[in-house]
């Protein structure tokens, strides 16, 4: 039937089915399944497999992990700065920074340990404030055609502000400023012990005025505000454990109409004015912060906890918010004169205001609702089937909650990189509503089977419209299989494994685990799995080892050839391993794998928190 193409696609995109690449590379073009487009010994592919770092494929790259969804980038970005609409730095956690020319991204990214919170520029200078989230504090970044460090700021950086005649550092103990003919800042004002200082602002020719926390203390103080002389002009003290506890100053920036204004995290989001003293110049409606603002030439900008977005030009009257993943936090924002604005958060958002419509500069208005949950890159979330284009990631179509659905072209022709999303309905040919369905693995064009996210399988033949769904009496939370022979695999809790050879029958398998499966997988004639601190393989037909891994627990493996695998922990760790449990360091992913991970050639693919999909060079 023409369903085979259909099938043939899903199948060849679950966990690692691209792993026995040879005996599927015939049905992977015939589906026209563009990640399998490729030899195994190397080669372009189709679609935009294969990138070169920061070539014209947009791919942003750090090391030997690139972004490919979403793009440029899909970590938090915490700092936006530019001249033009052509000239944009963006800035943000895992040492990324990446600037963008008006047609395509380009990495400039640096030490993965480091955060980007906040950037200016002066001249061809940018400049690039830090934290250190291992605890090593940082310097000042520079870049001018070239990367270099500003000895003097050994601390971490929360907010750089450029001003007249100085560049001012809000730092740890206190803020600084740095004449521009200088190579060094100078300290301007000297936090108390029991201070952090998170925001500086201008004030005039050599005067600054700067926000900081002190928690240290009974009862707690919050909202300090500091003139560089030392001085204290404003301080909330929790006197009731309630309002001071949510009240802390997050940025300070200085308005052309109004002076410096901060913004505030409070009971609800906030913008003070500093004028006589300090005074609510804005509240939002409802729970929230505000983490950055920007002056431009009519008001000011401000942005914050769900997708806020603030403009003061009437006198703070006027509010817009955006969404950004679902109401995502926005923690940066710049605004040229000419009215445009530039915002970034979370997942790598990053969106223009364009007069009155935000245009997104990156991939921030796709994601994934339930990635968590795929268990292959083109399959079904809890209310979309997701497909992968040349063009990028697009939601084909939204499913009701549970519903799970095959689609073909009515022509016949596959798939079609499901791009057709004016789909007749007699090309659904496999309509399934399924309580709390959450994935899906393709057998063969008469076989597909599907994990409701309880204990149930529903094994179905597509000939017959048969369902037989099996039992397995404890949760399951991993579905993939061996596209060669047919095998099927099931795992989850209690250290549960199945195994399927037919429709219908399920065998259960004694891996000598007894703890939750965190992940299955085959490739290479090897089946992995790991537990915990436990990994354990077989080869087809042969019995299971394991052993304990001194290194600690993992979540994710990759098998890469016949006798290894990789295995990944949130952002932090990787090892190689192979089939006699010996380990040597690998590089760490951008994102935590929470889904498919699969080969393709040399390239290994994952899917993490949030919809991020990364590739990763795979060393032979």
């Amino acid at each position: 039937m023409s369903l085979l193409r259909a099938a043939s696609l899903l199948g060849a995109l679950a966990l690692c089915s691209c792993l026995d690449f040879d005996a599927r590379l015939a049905s992977c073009r015939d589906a026209g399944v563009w990640i399998c487009g490729a030899s195994d010994a190397g080669g372009t592919g189709g679609g935009t497999g294969g990138g070169s770092i920061d070539g014209p494929d947009g791919l942003v790259c750090n090391g030997d992990w690139c972004w490919d969804h979403p793009r440029p980038t899909g970590v938090t970005l915490r700092s936006v700065w530019g001249t033009s609409p052509t000239d944009v730095w963006v800035g943000g956690e895992k040492g990324t920074v990446v600037h963008f020319d008006g047609a395509k991204w380009t990495s400039h990214s640096q030490d993965p340990t480091l955060n980007f919170n906040s950037i200016c520029g002066h001249g061809s200078d940018v400049y690039f404030g830090a934290d250190h989230f291992q605890g090593t504090l940082d310097r000042l970044h520079k870049w001018n055609g070239a990367w270099s460090t500003i000895e003097g700021t050994k601390e971490n950086i929360y907010q750089l502000q450029c001003g007249a005649s100085n560049l001012w550092i809000a730092r740890v103990h206190g803020a600084s400023a740095m004449p521009w003919a200088a190579t060094s800042p100078r300290p301007r004002y000297t936090a108390a012990g029991d201070e952090l200082c998170v925001a500086v602002a201008e004030t005039g020719p050599e005067e600054c005025v700067v926000a900081c926390h002190s928690d240290g203390v009974t009862p707690p103080r919050f909202g300090r505000m500091h003139p560089c002389d030392g001085g204290l002009e404003y301080e909330l003290v929790d006197t009731d454990g309630g309002l001071g506890s949510s009240f802390h100053p997050q940025t300070l920036w200085t308005d052309p109409n109004r002076g410096v204004l901060a913004g505030i995290s409070a009971l609800s989001g906030e913008i003070w004015e500093r004028n006589a003293g300090w005074a609510p110049l804005w509240r939002s409606q409802g729970p929230g912060d505000v983490y950055a603002g920007a002056p431009y030439a009519n008001g000011s900008i401000a942005v914050g906890s769900y997708g806020l977005v603030v403009d003061l030009t009437d006198a703070g009257a006027a509010t817009t918010r955006i969404q950004s993943f679902g109401n995502g936090y926005l923690y940066g924002v710049w605004a040229p004169p000419s009215g445009n604005a530039w915002v970034v958060g979370e997942r790598g958002c990053i969106r223009e205001r364009q007069g009155s419509t935000w245009v997104p500069r990156s991939d921030c208005d796709v994601g994934f609702e339930d990635v968590a949950s795929v268990p292959q890159l083109f399959g079904v979330t809890t209310n979309a089937l997701w497909g992968r284009t040349d063009a990028g990631w697009t939601r084909v179509k939204s499913l009701e909650p549970g519903q799970v659905a095959l689609w073909e072209r009515p022509d016949g022709g596959g798939f079609a990189h499901l791009t057709d999303t004016s789909l007749s309905s007699n090309a659904v040919k496999l309509p399934l509503t399924l309580s709390g369905a959450r994935g899906m693995y393709v057998v063969s064009d008469q076989r597909v089977v599907i994990r409701t996210g309880g204990q149930q399988l529903i094994d179905t033949n597509l000939d017959s419209g048969t369902r037989l769904p099996f039992d397995a009496g404890v949760g399951l939370s991993i579905l993939t299989g061996n596209p060669v022979d047919g095998t099927v695999w099931a795992a989850g809790e209690g250290g549960t494994v199945l195994r399927s050879e037919a429709a219908g029958v399920w065998v259960a398998e004694d891996a000598g685990v007894t703890t939750d499966i965190s992940d299955l997988a085959v490739g290479f004639g090897r089946v992995w799995l790991v537990s915990g601190r436990t990994v354990a393989t077989r080869t087809s037909g042969g019995a299971w080892t394991s052993a304990v891994l001194t290194e600690g627990e993992f979540t994710r493996v990759l098998p890469v050839d016949a006798e290894s695998a990789l295995l990944f922990r949130g952002v932090d760790a990787a090892l190689r391993i192979d089939s006699s449990f010996t380990t040597t360091p690998s590089s760490a992913p951008p994102t935590e794998l929470t889904g498919a991970l699969f080969l393709r050639g040399d390239e290994a693919w994952g899917v993490g928190l949030y919809g991020g999909v990364v590739r990763f060079r795979v060393a032979r």
